[in-house]
């Protein structure tokens, strides 16, 4: 399974190379992207609220090109920091948020219970991964898999 996940990223980011280099050229920067990702996830999390789900996907996966552009992008111009990749982390926790936090809105106002318990637990599970893989990385140890990275996670929400 390793092995296949490091084949897909390899993939994911010889594909993004080119996106990577025509916004190089018009001068965005990483950290515009990961902040343009973040404000797009907003978006997803209201359209979700309101029950917009086809739109709320199609804005998902575009927040989530741009999460995966913003990391090409520092590397192809030598702009990837120590700053840039805990903005990064950071922003991908709170994008996340935004968009389970539409999901638990509108399962709430629905009266859905069940749903709102597996949207939490979707939650707390999403932040669980980072935190484990973040604290095994601090005391050594290798935390490069989890059960759920991010990108998968994302096409299931999506």
């Amino acid at each position: 399974m390793s092995q296949l996940r490091h084949r897909i990223e390899a993939w994911a980011r010889d594909l993004a190379k080119r996106p990577a280099a025509l916004l190089a050229r018009l001068g965005v920067t990483p950290n515009q992207l990961t902040l343009t990702s973040l404000v797009l996830s907003a978006g997803v999390g209201l359209l979700l609220a309101q029950g917009h789900f086809t739109a709320a996907a199609f804005l998902l996966l575009i927040a989530s090109a741009l999460d995966l552009l913003d990391g090409a992008l520092a590397r192809l111009t030598g702009q990837a920091t120590a700053f840039g990749a805990v903005l990064d982390s950071t922003v991908a926790r709170a994008s996340e948020a935004a968009v389970l936090g539409g999901l638990l809105v509108f399962y709430a106002r629905a009266g859905q219970d069940r749903v709102v318990y597996l949207v939490f637990a979707f939650l707390v599970g999403s932040f669980l991964v980072s935190y484990v893989r973040a604290r095994a990385e601090g005391v050594g140890l290798k935390g490069e898999t989890g059960v759920l990275p991010r990108g998968e996670r994302v096409v299931l929400l999506a």
